[in-house]
């Protein structure tokens, strides 16, 4: 019988811990919609921008985000194009990332100094 992923890594008994778990499950959740609904937002206002943008910020998501990935798309990332090693921008509770970004439009460049 397949068991469960809170059921693998709690005690079915210790109701704190699931408690504690089903917590952070709706709190995840409700970020991931409202940065998405952050992330379109901006998007439209970059789509009417008549000038070159520069996006810079605490996105507070990962490169692989639905955020992140709306938010890029038609703009370069100057990590990806002038960074180098992990490029790691958050380090603390949760797994080290990249959450804070800048974008910039396709007529700019980024170098290296």
């Amino acid at each position: 019988m397949e068991r469960s992923f809170v059921a693998e890594v709690t005690d079915p008994a210790d109701n704190e811990a699931l408690d504690a778990m089903k917590s952070l499950s709706v709190n995840l959740r409700q970020g991931f919609i409202r940065r998405a609904r952050q992330a379109e937002s901006l998007k439209s206002q970059i789509r009417k921008s008549p000038y070159p943008v520069i996006i810079a910020g605490d996105f507070n998501d990962t490169p692989v985000s639905y955020s992140y990935r709306k938010i890029r798309k038609g703009l370069n990332d100057s990590f990806v194009r002038s960074g180098y090693g992990a490029g790691f921008t958050y380090r603390g509770n949760y797994p080290a990332n990249r959450i804070d970004y800048i974008l910039y439009d396709t007529i700019l460049e980024s170098k290296i100094f």
